[in-house]
């Protein structure tokens, strides 16, 4: 995927005092990239558009947060966006949320979503 040539705002903010983590390096590769170019397309369709990257672990888990000041996700789309083959983009395929869902349980993981001035897409997994 490619994003269009409008700007967009970032940060990244590392707050975890975890130097390492024992997982599969491809699944989380994908599943994060997966949040943050969902994140970054959402965030171009306005103006002033952000995405926000936080890390941060507590005793068990480690957290990725990506959260963007979009438009959000539809309560009408909540139960749905993991669904195979389901997409709100134009043109979307449907599959980059399930197949995260699937590599997050596969790691022993969770996805948790809510809507927080924009979309908010964290993953948990263990340490």
């Amino acid at each position: 995927m490619y994003l269009k040539d409008k700007s967009v705002c970032y940060s990244i903010n590392n707050k975890s005092n975890i130097d390492y983590i024992i997982s599969d390096r491809i699944a989380l590769k994908h599943i994060l990239l997966n949040f943050i170019v969902n994140g970054f397309e959402a965030a171009e369709e306005i103006t002033d558009g952000k995405v926000e990257i936080t890390i941060y672990n507590d005793e068990k888990y480690i957290y990725f947060m990506i959260k963007d000041n979009g438009r959000g996700i539809k309560e009408s789309d909540y139960n749905r966006i993991f669904d195979p083959f389901y997409s709100t983009k134009k043109d979307g395929t449907g599959l980059g949320l399930s197949i995260s869902l699937k590599l997050s349980d596969e790691i022993g993981g969770k996805i948790f979503v809510e809507n927080d001035n924009g979309a908010k897409f964290t993953l948990r997994i263990p340490i």
